[in-house]
């Protein structure tokens, strides 16, 4: 498969973490608009960058950032999708050489979708997994969200 899904971080560590992201001042969020579906459209979702997150929440994150050698870590960029919050069908722009998703929070039908062979294959989300990127052009998404989606993308070069 284009995706590998294993364990990052346990339980104690997911709540950590997110404790951390939801401490961090809306002022820090934006409103992300740069990956574009296939078709144009935008999805509606905020992004925490790392130069923006607090010292403490940047360095945990680091200090669990999966191994991704012999790439290096690039910038690590922390996902919040809100009540109807979504990403279209895309393929990242920025990826750099290597990308990781780790799920954070966990809401049955939520999860990332993504095409394989011409079929569309979906991921359930689960806190404290990480979501592999096998093939960097792979076509991916996520749904409309009923409760909050927070997720961290690695990205490595």
């Amino acid at each position: 498969m284009n995706i590998e899904t294993y364990e990052l971080i346990d339980k104690e560590t997911i709540k950590s973490v997110l404790s951390l992201v939801k401490l961090q001042d809306n002022a820090r969020w934006v409103k992300h608009e740069s990956n574009y579906g296939l078709n144009g459209e935008v999805g509606d979702y905020y992004a925490l960058f790392d130069n923006c997150m607090s010292q403490d929440l940047r360095y945990l994150l680091i200090e669990i950032a999966p191994d991704h050698a012999p790439l290096e870590l690039l910038k690590i960029v922390v996902n919040h999708y809100r009540p109807g919050g979504y990403i279209p069908m895309h393929i990242d722009a920025g990826a750099g050489l290597g990308c990781e998703m780790l799920c954070l929070t966990e809401n049955v039908g939520q999860g990332l979708k993504f095409v394989e062979d011409d079929k569309e294959i979906f991921i359930q989300d689960k806190s404290g997994y990480c979501n592999k990127f096998k093939k960097l052009n792979t076509i991916h998404g996520v749904d409309k969200v009923d409760t909050d989606r927070y997720s961290v993308v690695f990205i490595f070069r």
